[in-house]
């Protein structure tokens, strides 16, 4: 379970590096911040590094803080429990939506064949009256 548990602290540590990263950097904030305060070049480096080291921090010690609140009495397997109802669930959906999708595949194919009869009548009926 430790193991697991350092797992999702990296993964969730990850994760908001790329959100601190996407939303400081990418999102163009960073050069407005730096013509609002009137930042050099090098300061400028040094807030936005000050940015993602911060998410970073933030998101290890938030990995550590919900492992110091975390419900002691709260069953480990309950998450897995869920989501293999949750799976379960979409399974079935997904039977019924592919049965829904065969029963129109049979419906498409039946229009196509008697379409393709009176195609066939209505050319029979136009060579015989052409005579």
């Amino acid at each position: 379970m430790k193991g697991r548990i350092l797992f999702w602290s990296l993964t969730s540590a990850l994760a908001g590096f790329l959100f601190g990263f996407d939303t400081v950097v990418i999102s163009g904030a960073e050069q407005k911040i730096q013509s609002l305060w009137g930042l050099s070049a090098g300061i400028h480096g040094i807030a936005m590094a000050s940015a993602l080291y911060g998410t970073v921090l933030g998101s290890l010690l938030g990995g550590w803080l919900a492992l110091r609140l975390r419900d002691e009495s709260a069953d480990p397997n309950a998450l897995e429990a869920q989501f293999a109802l949750f799976r379960e669930a979409e399974r079935a959906k997904r039977e019924k939506l592919l049965h829904q999708a065969e029963i129109l595949k049979m419906a498409g194919t039946a229009v196509a064949v008697l379409l393709f009869i009176f195609a066939l009548l209505v050319l029979i009926w136009f060579v015989r009256h052409r005579r």
